[in-house]
C-alpha cells in the first residue's frame, strides 16, 4: 500500500500555523494527506488576561503558556492536523525583552540540539515536504528565525523531504490586510506587543499560490479558537467577504525540490502525487 503523502510544518508559536498556513493544514485534512505540526515554543511570552504584557503584574507566563498549549490543541482539531508535536522551548519575546536571557528561551537554544531535536522527528514521519518561514522568520521575530534556522539545519542533516518551502505573504495580501483593517471599528482597544513589520518585499520569489478558498470558515474557527491572543484584533472582527478575499489563496518560496516540477506551481505536493491524485 502506498504510504501518504506528509508534510511538516514548523512554527515559533501556538496561533502561528493559522494565518499563514491554516488553509494548507485544512485541505490537507481534505484529500487524506498527513500533516505534522512543529510549534517550537510555549507561546508564555503572549497576552495574559485583559492583554497583560509580559512582565507587567497579573502576566503569569506559566498560566499563559498553559491557556496556549490548549488553544492550539483547539485549533490543530478544526484545521485537521495529523500530529501536533512541541520542542518545548520557552517563548523568547520580541527581540530585547527581558524574556530573552531566560536560558530555557529559544533564542538561547543550542541550533545543533535543537535541530537534533527536530531531525527525530522528521527521521520518524519521513515528511515529502517541509514547511517553514523565510530567512527573516516572516516578522524579524527571534523565535521565528530560530524556526527557519532549524529547519534547514535539519533538512540537511536527515535529506528525507523532497520539498522545502517558506511560507510567506505577498504585498498583495499585505495591502488587504490594511485596507481590511482600516474598514472596521475596533471593539476592544489592544496594547502595542512590540511586534514590528519587517516584511520586505520579496514577491518576485514567490513560486506556489495554492487555492484555499474552500478552507476559509475552518481558517476563521481556528483564529477564533486562539482568543487569547487575537481578542479585539481585526483578524476576529473581519466579515465573511473580507475574510474570503484575504484567505482564498496562500503563497510559497519553494526553496529546495527533488522533484523536477515546474514552477510556477499551484500545489506543493506538485511532482509527489500519482497522476490520478492530482487536485
Amino acid at each position: 500500500m502506498t504510504k501518504p503523502l506528509c508534510a511538516m510544518l514548523v512554527h515559533a508559536h501556538p496561533d502561528d500555523e493559522v494565518i499563514p498556513t491554516g488553509g494548507f493544514l485544512a485541505r490537507c485534512a481534505d484529500e487524506g494527506i498527513t500533516t505534522v505540526l512543529v510549534t517550537c515554543t510555549d507561546g508564555s511570552q503572549g497576552f495574559g488576561p485583559d492583554f497583560v504584557n509580559s512582565g507587567d503584574v497579573g502576566h503569569s507566563p506559566e498560566s499563559v503558556a498553559r491557556v496556549r498549549r490548549g488553544e492550539l490543541e483547539a485549533s490543530c482539531e478544526i484545521l485537521g492536523v495529523s500530529h501536533l508535536e512541541l520542542l518545548g522551548y520557552a517563548d523568547s519575546g520580541m527581540e530585547g525583552w527581558e524574556a530573552n536571557r531566560n536560558p530555557d528561551s529559544f533564542c538561547q537554544a543550542d541550533l545543533q540540539e535543537a535541530s537534533e531535536r527536530l531531525s527525530t522527528l522528521i527521521r520518524r514521519y519521513e515528511p515529502d515536504v517541509l514547511i517553514t518561514y523565510a530567512s527573516n522568520g516572516g516578522s524579524g521575530h527571534p523565535d521565528h528565525v530560530n524556526a527557519h534556522l532549524i529547519t534547514l539545519l535539519a533538512d540537511g542533516m536527515t535529506d528525507i523531504a523532497k520539498k522545502l518551502y517558506f511560507v510567506v505573504r505577498s504585498t498583495e495580501f499585505n495591502e488587504r490586510v490594511r485596507r481590511a483593517r482600516e474598514s472596521i471599528e475596533m471593539d476592544v482597544q489592544r496594547p502595542e506587543s512590540g511586534v514590528r513589520d519587517a516584511r520586505p518585499n520579496i514577491d518576485h520569489l514567490i513560486t506556489t499560490v495554492i487555492d484555499t478558498s474552500a478552507t476559509v470558515a475552518r481558517k476563521q474557527r481556528a483564529m477564533h479558537a486562539h482568543v487569547s491572543q487575537l481578542r479585539g484584533s481585526h483578524w476576529l472582527q473581519l466579515d465573511e467577504e473580507s475574510l474570503r478575499d484575504l484567505f482564498s489563496t496562500e503563497t510559497y518560496i519553494r526553496a529546495r525540490d527533488k522533484t523536477g516540477a515546474p514552477v510556477p506551481e499551484n500545489d506543493i505536493f506538485a511532482g509527489l502525487r500519482h497522476p490520478e491524485a492530482a487536485p
